[in-house]
C-alpha cells in the first residue's frame, strides 16, 4: 500500500460511518469499514449511498471486497486495498495496520467499538472517537494507540429506502488523552483533502460539556411528549420540568469542576421562567426538519441521550436534591 494513502477503518457503518468511509474513500483513501451482521448483508446487496445537501456519493458493492469471501480479493488484503477497493468485515483482526481508527457509533455502544478497535492497539493507529461523550470518560478510554481523537461530526440525517439523506456541515476535531495538537491537524488536513469541512478545536470536548447539557434534556422532554414538538409547547408543567432538568445538569458539571464553555455559562445565568419561555419558541426554530428527521432522528438519539444523561448523574458524587429534576426527567422518559 502506497505511503501516501491512510489505512481509515470505519468501525460502524450507519450515517457517521457511511458519510466518513464514503468521502475518504472518494478522494482515493484506503478504506475498511468494522460492521455486524446485519449491515454486512446490506452492503453486500447495495453498497453505501450518500444523498447529501448538495452532492451524492457511493460506494458500490462491486467497489467494495467483503471478508471471507475470497473471489473478491484472491491476493489478500492488502491487495485489494492497494486495488482501490474498500473492505467491509465483521472480524477487525483479519484487517492490516491502520493509520486511522474511527469509532462511529452511539456513545451508549461505545465499549463494543472499543472490542472492535483492540487489534490496533500497541501499533501506530490513531483512535478517533465520533461521539458525544463527557469529559469523565476520558481517563477511562484505553490507551496504547498512537494518539487519540474527538470528533464532532458535521452531519445529521436519517435512512430512507437503503440509501442516507441527510445534511453535511462543519467537523470539529480536538485531541484527547494529551494528544499532541499537530496529530490533529493531521487528521483535519486528512478530512479535507476528502472534501470534509473540518477545523480544529484544541478544546473541543471543553465546549462540548455545555452544549451537551444544554440540549439533552431538550431531547428528554420532547421524548416524553412522544417526540410531538406541539404536545411538547403546549405542556408547560413538562417544559419547566425540562428547564429544571437543564439546570441541574449544568450544576453536576460545575461540581465536577467541568468547564461549561459558553452555551452553559449563558444559559446558566438564566432564570427558570424564562428558561422556560424560550424552551417554549424552541421547536419553531426547527420546523424546517422534516416529519421524518423528527420522528425518525429523535427517536435514534433517544436511547444514546438517556445513557448520556444517566452516565453524567452516576458521575456525580453524591446523589442530592440538585440532581432530582434531571433525576425525575429520566424516569419519565420512555424506556429505550
Amino acid at each position: 500500500m502506497p505511503d501516501s494513502k491512510a489505512h481509515c477503518v470505519i468501525i460502524g457503518a450507519g450515517v457517521v460511518g457511511a458519510y466518513f468511509g464514503a468521502h475518504l474513500w472518494s478522494q482515493g483513501q484506503a478504506v475498511s469499514f468494522v460492521v455486524r451482521r446485519e449491515r454486512y448483508k446490506v452492503l453486500r446487496e447495495e453498497g453505501i449511498v450518500l444523498r447529501l445537501k448538495k452532492e451524492t456519493l457511493a460506494i458500490p458493492p462491486h467497489d467494495m471486497a467483503f471478508a471471507g469471501e475470497a473471489a473478491d480479493y484472491p491476493e489478500g488484503h492488502e491487495a485489494a486495498l492497494h486495488g482501490g477497493k474498500a473492505l467491509v468485515t465483521t472480524e477487525p483482526e483479519t484487517l492490516p495496520e491502520a493509520d486511522y481508527v474511527f469509532l462511529c457509533v452511539p456513545s451508549d455502544k461505545l465499549a463494543n467499538a472499543w472490542a472492535a478497535a483492540e487489534p490496533f492497539r500497541n501499533r501506530r493507529a490513531e483512535a478517533v472517537v465520533c461521539c458525544p461523550l463527557w469529559e469523565t470518560s476520558v481517563p477511562r478510554l484505553p490507551g496504547g494507540f498512537g494518539g487519540l481523537q474527538y470528533m464532532l461530526p458535521g452531519i445529521s440525517g436519517v435512512w430512507e429506502d437503503g440509501r442516507i439523506n441527510g445534511r453535511s456541515g462543519k467537523t470539529a476535531v480536538g485531541p484527547l488523552a494529551n494528544t499532541a495538537v499537530e496529530q490533529t491537524h493531521a487528521l483535519a488536513e486528512l478530512l479535507r483533502g476528502a472534501g470534509i469541512r473540518a477545523n480544529v478545536d484544541p478544546e473541543l470536548l471543553i465546549h462540548m460539556q455545555g452544549i451537551l447539557a444544554v440540549g439533552m434534556p431538550f431531547l428528554l422532554g420532547i421524548g416524553v411528549a412522544g417526540y410531538a414538538l406541539d404536545a411538547f409547547t403546549r405542556d408547560g408543567a413538562l417544559v419547566r420540568q425540562t428547564s429544571e432538568a437543564q439546570r441541574s445538569a449544568l450544576g453536576i458539571l460545575e461540581r465536577m469542576e467541568a468547564p461549561l464553555g459558553l452555551p452553559g455559562h449563558a444559559v446558566k445565568r438564566l432564570p427558570t421562567g424564562l428558561l422556560a419561555s424560550l424552551y417554549r419558541v424552541m421547536p419553531y426554530f426547527v420546523r424546517g426538519l422534516s416529519r421524518q428527521m423528527i420522528e425518525v432522528h429523535f427517536k435514534k438519539v433517544h436511547t444514546q441521550t438517556v445513557y448520556l444523561m444517566q452516565q453524567l448523574l452516576d458521575a456525580e458524587t453524591g446523589p442530592g436534591p440538585h440532581s432530582e429534576p434531571l433525576r425525575d426527567l429520566l424516569k419519565r422518559c420512555p424506556s429505550p
